[in-house]
């Protein structure tokens, strides 16, 4: 008899699989989350985790980069189950973060004792795997997946392709929950990232006409970046023609009144206070999406609505 820890959100899937393992004589513990499951992990000290990859607040990627992270989880087996991702789209992610196993939903429960009984017996490798950029791998992969919805059949079609949604931000926990969001919410505009006020500053320069298709339907702004800050960068966008046009969205944690300030004052279109977990900064996005890219007009009225 094992302990295994199943992370799901979706609590039908989660009684489910519990009664499964259950009948199979294993010992169960539950988490709807990935936060809950790392509380999880350190109190029972189970031989396997069994979780879901796209769950609130914290995600399954992140949960298990974070678990390796501790020398008591380092080896300890892991099996992904997902109907978010296609298979080959989530291989190389789950590899980075040490996890061989791979399941797709709906899977038969044949085959998920099997994998559960070939992970508890297989023994640890002698030397973890050198780790890929984690950060960049896990955008990245939240990222392609929202580009891969414009080829989608379920998808209508629009021509000319929607503009690009801009995130500055540097929080990598920050730019997961917006992607999420955004994944949750089907806006499907491609989304480009820069992680600091410096990297901002280069694509706003090297984008400045309005036929130019990476100048962006909106920009969320962070006001706290390395490098160069949220305040600098806004002001730097603003004395190009272009970029007066385009919206600008404050998402931040500072609530000071002189932050708030200085940003309407250089033309900031809306002032956000970041929330601090996923449900909330789930709403926030709905609304975003509601107004910034539904129902307000911009420039770019070709492209303004999201597929």
């Amino acid at each position: 008899m094992a302990t295994i820890l199943i992370v799901e959100d979706d609590s039908s899937s989660r009684q489910m699989l519990a009664m499964l393992l259950t009948y199979a004589n294993h010992r169960v513990i539950e988490a709807k989350d990935g936060i809950e499951a790392l509380g999880q992990l350190m109190a029972e000290r189970p031989d396997l985790v069994f979780a879901d990859i796209l769950m609130p607040r914290m995600d399954g990627f992140e949960m298990v980069r974070r678990m390796r992270g501790v020398s008591a989880f380092a080896n300890l087996p892991v099996i992904f189950w997902t109907a978010t991702y296609d298979e080959p789209e989530a291989h190389a992610l789950a590899q980075a973060c040490g996890v061989k196993y791979l399941l797709a939903k709906p899977a038969e429960p044949e085959d998920i004792l099997h994998t559960i009984n070939v992970a508890l017996n297989e023994l640890p490798p002698a030397e973890p795997e050198s780790p890929l950029d984690f950060g960049y791998a896990h955008t990245r992969l939240l990222t392609d997946k929202l580009a891969s919805r414009k080829a989608s059949p379920l998808a209508p079609p629009v021509t000319p392709a929607p503009r690009p949604i801009l995130v500055i931000e540097d929080n990598p926990m920050d730019i997961d929950f917006m992607l999420q969001a955004f994944e949750e919410h089907s806006i499907s505009n491609p989304v480009h990232i820069c992680r600091d006020g410096e990297e901002a500053m280069e694509f706003i320069e090297a984008h400045q006409t309005p036929d130019d298709a990476n100048l962006p339907l909106l920009v969320l702004l962070d006001l706290r970046l390395p490098k160069v800050d949220g305040i600098e960068v806004l002001r730097h966008a603003r004395q190009y023609a272009a970029w007066k046009q385009v919206p600008f969205i404050v998402v931040t944690t500072s609530g000071e009144n002189s932050d708030i300030s200085r940003a309407y004052e250089l033309g900031a279109n809306s002032y956000i206070i970041k929330p601090v977990n996923f449900l909330s900064f789930s709403e926030v996005i709905k609304h975003i999406k509601v107004y910034w890219l539904l129902t307000n007009e911009t420039q770019f009225s070709e492209s303004r609505r999201p597929l």
